[in-house]
Formats: structure tokens, C-alpha cells, sequence
């Protein structure tokens, strides 16, 4: 009986590890797609198309084709909707659920557009543990929903000037890079137009691009409603 509680605990320990390492690694779920193809290229440069349902890793990096629309649900239960013709990289992402000193979430926004809902990451004890980087900022985030587009001559962004903007659904973000810091939240807008430049918030809604993909796509808001992007 001893040598069988000893293998039992054994197995028991194996599988903590295995889960432990596979939300290391694992990083989101594309639980929904409209339009055409969306593709990943993994870390040893190898280009797999998306299905439904696939996973993606730290590392990766998803590009959206044009009238595309993917979202991810990462196991954070954070979510994420990218644009048309966006690419989009998991720079590092950590999660294990009974551990949060070990959340931390990175990830890039190499071109087009996203809005995401945070997840647990960040919400754990450390505001930090959450980021999203971009062309001329760091996204931080206290608990929301936003959007981000970086906009050069396209993306919709035709009318604006080149740079990364932000807007804020609900919740609140500080945009931070070498020149300065600023927060905006619920209903403000924020400009960055290159890394050495301050992030300024803007007094009223730019003509920020439309970010609508279709009604079958929301995002789960903490309080049980849902977000149509």
C-alpha cells in the first residue's frame, strides 16, 4: 500500500508538471474566424494556416489576410480580436493558475489593428505582468478593453497622421515609451506618432478606424456581457 500511494503521488506530480509546462507554452485558442485565411509563423520560421480551434505558442506570430477577422481566447481568459491584414506576435506568455507570481503576458502588434480584453495576467498582484508592445509604445494595462491600430497610410488610417493610436472601451491603459507616460480610460483617445515622441492624449475621437467585425464576434466582458468590437 505505501509503494502505491508513493506512485500515485508520483503521477500526481507528473501531471502538475505537464500542466504547469503546457500553459507555459500554450498560449491562446482561435475560437473564432470570419473571412479568409490566417496564418502563423512558429518560431523555427515554418508557416502553418489556422483552423479552427488550433493553438498557438509563445513565439508565434499571426498574420491576417485581408476582410479577415480572427479572435484568440488565451488561458488567461484573456481574448483577443486582430484586424484585416494585421500581424500580430506572442512574445511570452505564462499562466498557471495556482501561481500567480509566475503570470506574465507580451505580446507585439507588428501591424494593423486589435482590441483585446485582459485577462487574468496583470489582475494577480502584478499590473506589469500584462503587455502589449507596439511600433512607438508599450501598452500597460489596470483592467479594460482597448483597441490599437497602427496606422500608416493604410488600415483605414488614410485620414490620419502616421503612428499608433489607442482607444479605450472600458477600464483604463498607460501608453509609456522613452519620451513619457500617459494613462487614458474609458472614452479617451491617445496618439504616439514614433518612439522618441511623448504619447499625447487626444481631445476628442480622431477618426479612429472602424473596428467592427461581425456580430457573431464579442468579446466575454468580466461582468458576464459581451463587447462587439
Amino acid at each position: 500500500m505505501k509503494h502505491l500511494k508513493i506512485f500515485v503521488a508520483f503521477l500526481i506530480s507528473l501531471n502538475l508538471i505537464a500542466v504547469n509546462y503546457l500553459w507555459a507554452g500554450e498560449a491562446a485558442t482561435l475560437v473564432n474566424m470570419i473571412g479568409g485565411k490566417i496564418t502563423v509563423i512558429k518560431a523555427n520560421k515554418e508557416t502553418i494556416v489556422l483552423k479552427l480551434k488550433d493553438k498557438v505558442e509563445e513565439g508565434d506570430t499571426v498574420i491576417t489576410s485581408k476582410d479577415t477577422f480572427a479572435m484568440f481566447k488565451f488561458t488567461d481568459n484573456a481574448e483577443t480580436i486582430l484586424r484585416p491584414e494585421t500581424e500580430f506576435k506572442i512574445i511570452e506568455h505564462k499562466f498557471v493558475s495556482d501561481d500567480p507570481s509566475k503570470d506574465k503576458t507580451t505580446s507585439q502588434l507588428v501591424n494593423g489593428g486589435l482590441r483585446r480584453l485582459t485577462g487574468l495576467c496583470g489582475k494577480r498582484g502584478n499590473p506589469d505582468a500584462d503587455k502589449l508592445v507596439t511600433a512607438t509604445a508599450t501598452v500597460g494595462i489596470r483592467g479594460t478593453i482597448y483597441d490599437v491600430i497602427n496606422c500608416a497610410g493604410g488600415n483605414g488610417c488614410e485620414k490620419l497622421e502616421n503612428g499608433t493610436y489607442f482607444r479605450v472601451k472600458d477600464g483604463e491603459i498607460s501608453i509609456k515609451n522613452d519620451a513619457g507616460e500617459v494613462s487614458i480610460s474609458k472614452g479617451q483617445f491617445a496618439q504616439v506618432t514614433s518612439p522618441n515622441s511623448k504619447p499625447v492624449i487626444m481631445p476628442k475621437d480622431p477618426g479612429f478606424p472602424n473596428m467592427t467585425p461581425p456580430k457573431s464576434m464579442k468579446l466575454n466582458t468580466t461582468d458576464g456581457s459581451q463587447c462587439a468590437a
